[in-house]
């Protein structure tokens, strides 16, 4: 069982960043419908990335005050308290200033062995949650199931909102797929379109609730239908089972804030990636862990909207 105290588990929330590549691959959008979804994905994201962002540029300015202070207290005999103010004597000058850059320069460019940056300030951090544990623990395990569960909202709202846009565009064959036999569209939706219906198929369809997007399974079934001759299915198999298990973990935090029950078990008894626990336990939030499934369900995302894009573009020039 985790350790629900050790500040370490907040660790790494961000080493995703280095092995994706999801900004690049939306560089190049093919279909203009297309760019508002993909624009508000990327916005989301860095909306997560900053989230993400909080903890490590914690540690590492805490780390950077010790090491300038200690340059300042050792070289130059003198106690500063940043961002520059010189206790006990004048505004910082030239000496000290270079001082702090070249240090800071030096800190930049170390590679430091994976932990020892967190472990340098993350000692403080750890006073500052141990000393009252009920409050600044909540907070922290907060921040990074908040991060989970705004990078399952944003993959979720780009991957049906794609495949809206991709029906409304090309009603047939991709709405004509999704309904089958069910030709019959109630009255007061065709009202609210004004009996206009050729480029809002995709809009009509899910408002109807012929389909579910809502879960990744009715997702799944979704894409599998309108895109029945494609098989968008391989992308999600690529994908299987992290991204069910990160709908998992966002159910979880969403409905039991996080405490453990036997669907949510049931759901994850195959991960590696998780630990292992009983009915009743407390998720642990672990910094690895919220990396690992905010690159894969980013990264599943990316490639969803990439299928996309590219059906619509093949498509409208034949």
């Amino acid at each position: 069982m985790h350790d629900p105290t050790d500040i370490y588990r907040f660790g790494h929330s961000s080493h995703w960043l280095a092995a994706s590549q999801y900004e690049a691959k939306f560089a190049n959008v093919l279909n203009e419908e297309l760019k508002p979804a993909a624009s508000a994905f990327l916005d989301n994201m860095m909306r997560v990335r900053n989230l993400g962002a909080l903890v490590p540029e914690i540690a590492f300015w805490i780390r950077i005050h010790a090491r300038i202070s200690d340059v300042a207290r050792f070289r130059l005999g003198r106690s500063i308290d940043l961002p520059g103010r010189v206790r006990g004597a004048d505004p910082i000058d030239d000496e000290l200033k270079n001082e702090v850059e070249k240090v800071f320069h030096e800190w930049r460019e170390t590679k430091p062995p994976s932990g020892e940056a967190w472990r340098d300030g993350c000692d403080l951090m750890r006073v500052i949650v141990d000393s009252v544990p009920e409050h600044h623990g909540l907070g922290l395990e907060t921040l990074m199931s908040a991060i989970l569960l705004e990078t399952w909202a944003a993959v979720e709202a780009l991957v049906g909102d794609i495949w809206t846009v991709a029906l409304d565009l090309f009603p047939d064959p991709l709405a004509v797929n999704v309904l089958g036999n069910d030709k019959n569209l109630p009255l007061q939706i065709l009202r609210r379109y004004g009996f206009n219906v050729q480029d809002k198929m995709g809009n009509i369809v899910r408002v109807t609730n012929k389909v579910d997007m809502n879960s990744l399974s009715g997702i799944r079934a979704a894409y599998k239908s309108a895109f029945i001759d494609s098989n968008p299915e391989e992308i999600f198999d690529v994908f299987d089972p992290d991204i069910y298990h990160l709908e998992a973990i966002r159910n979880l935090f969403a409905h039991r804030s996080g405490r453990i029950d036997d669907k949510f078990l049931k759901r994850v008894e195959k991960s590696s990636v998780i630990g292992r626990y009983s009915v009743g336990d407390k998720f642990a939030i672990k910094g690895d862990l919220v990396s690992f499934y905010t690159g894969r369900s980013v990264d599943f995302a990316t490639e969803v909207f990439l299928f996309v894009d590219r059906w619509i573009y093949a498509n409208r020039t034949t």
